[in-house]
């Protein structure tokens, strides 16, 4: 399975690996319920949260490792804002440089969290929407699972085998 308790696990989300500028689109019709660009090395560069009310319960997809959110339509790597609705398969940003996404290889971190939109709250202290958190824990803590529990294995999500993963 994706996520074992008896494992020490910190990636929830799947890395897809692609050029810079490679189009990045939504996996479904949803809300854009959060944008945010932090290019410094560690985070996620430019994030987009998508809400997605599947028909078993709402879900919140993370778009990580974008390029930059700017004002100017030459530099913008990220076309959509908060409260905007997406429909499957629209452009929703590209991946950036590695200056820009966080200092990490060109790719888009792909994560699913189950449940609606919560903003900014935390959850076992860390900011729920992370992606890498649970690695915070010892597999003997409760809040070890309680992570892990949060996340689906995005490629079992949209019935993918991993390798068949693309943006």
């Amino acid at each position: 399975s994706f996520w074992d308790c008896a494992l020490y696990c910190y990636h929830l989300g799947d890395d897809v690996v692609a050029p810079e500028g490679t189009e990045v689109r939504s996996i479904g019709n949803g809300t854009v319920v959060e944008v945010t660009y932090k290019s410094e090395c560690g985070n996620y560069g430019g994030r987009v949260l998508v809400q997605y009310d599947t028909s078993s319960e709402p879900v919140v997809a993370l778009y990580g490792h974008l390029g930059p959110n700017t004002s100017d339509p030459a530099t913008d790597d990220i076309f959509v804002a908060v409260g905007d609705h997406v429909d499957e398969g629209q452009v929703i940003g590209r991946t950036g440089a590695r200056r820009e996404n966080g200092c990490w290889p060109p790719h888009l971190h792909f994560g699913i969290n189950r449940g609606p939109y919560i903003g900014t709250a935390t959850e076992c202290g860390s900011w729920r929407y992370a992606g890498y958190t649970a690695s915070a824990f010892e597999p003997s803590e409760d809040c070890y699972c309680q992570m892990l529990d949060n996340w689906y294995d995005p490629s079992e999500f949209l019935g993918v085998r991993p390798k068949e993963l693309q943006i």
